[in-house]
């Protein structure tokens, strides 16, 4: 089987502040995911999980500073130096609570959103959006308001959002 992502010897320390020294957050991490799999990361409270899905969107340390070392490979090319907008169609992350990532009027503009603005043709746009609600099992609320949605079917529509 193929591997997706490969994380090799990863550690990550965030600056030092005034009166809070820097300590590493995690060091020598390795991790391998295969090829059409999915990852849940769970881990204690402050343990680097929201961090580490920052690192591999190429969020941290570019926008929060911070010291990063060891190898990522998406597909065996290297990350570190890949921008944040070039990930977004291999990497993606829900939030623990979705409410702090949807923002549009309906669940079916919210879907779509990213796809416009990758500037995804019309067609593909819809057919992709389409596909990705009926595999979350939300067509029926393609018109709702995600605001409307319960807890689980916001991280459902978050992951639709995703897939799309």
């Amino acid at each position: 089987m193929k591997t997706a992502l490969r994380i090799e010897d990863l550690s990550f320390r965030y600056p030092a502040y005034p009166g809070l020294p820097s300590a590493a957050l995690f060091s020598g991490l390795d991790l391998e995911l295969p090829e059409g799999g999915i990852c849940l990361l769970l881990g204690k409270a402050e343990s680097g999980k929201s961090t580490l899905c920052r690192i591999l969107m190429g969020l941290a340390p570019r926008f929060t500073g911070g010291e990063l070392s060891g190898r990522i490979l998406l597909h065996d090319r290297p990350i570190e130096r890949r921008p944040p907008f070039d990930l977004l169609q291999e990497i993606g992350l829900v939030f623990q609570n979705p409410s702090e990532q949807l923002f549009c009027a309906s669940c079916e503009s919210e879907v779509a959103f990213a796809l416009e603005s990758l500037g995804q043709p019309r067609v593909e746009m819809r057919r992709r959006v389409a596909a990705a609600l009926k595999w979350m099992g939300l067509r029926q609320f393609r018109d709702r308001n995600p605001a409307t949605l319960s807890g689980g079917e916001k991280k459902k529509l978050a992951l639709a959002c995703l897939e799309a």
